[in-house]
């Protein structure tokens, strides 16, 4: 609700940047909370930062080693699609890019260690994934009971973000 808010009020900077000064923030709509409904939505927002922070390391745990699949001399670059490996469909498609972004295969020694772990992590990442999901959900629905937010206003809101 406050970043709808803040949208409308901003100006947006050249190359598309909002510029959020002090003028724009001071305005913002607050609705009073409870003790209780500060304590349940910080329990939330914390338990969605250990989520996202645990996904990202089991990201970044493959995603840094994806170099060491580079030949020797040539400087490791990776493709977007490897950069976000844990949405490839399967090992196939992880190899496929490794082949077109090193112009080499995964050696057939590590290639059993690679599947298992890539089979292992994915669904782990997918799941927090979901979890963060359904934690935002969680808070959205109570920010939107804090500010008496009827279903259109709600669906409206939604819309234009």
């Amino acid at each position: 609700a406050l970043w709808f808010s803040l949208l409308s009020q901003t100006t947006v900077a050249r190359g598309g940047y909002y510029r959020f000064k002090s003028q724009y923030i001071e305005t913002l709509p607050v609705p009073p909370a409870t003790d209780a409904q500060k304590a349940e939505l910080a329990a939330l927002a914390e338990a969605a930062q250990t989520a996202a922070e645990a996904r990202y390391k089991l990201q970044q745990d493959i995603t840094r080693r994806i170099a060491d699949l580079s030949p020797p001399g040539k400087p490791p670059k990776l493709t977007e699609r490897l950069k976000a490996w844990w949405d490839l469909p399967d090992f196939a498609a992880f190899r496929a890019e490794v082949k077109k972004a090193f112009k080499s295969d995964i050696p057939l020694a590590e290639r059993t260690d690679w599947e298992n772990w890539i089979a292992t992590t994915r669904p782990e990442i997918h799941a927090l994934t979901a979890e963060i999901a359904r934690i935002e959900r969680e808070i959205d629905t109570k920010v939107y009971a804090l500010f008496e937010l009827t279903p259109e206003e709600i669906c409206l809101l939604e819309a234009s973000i």
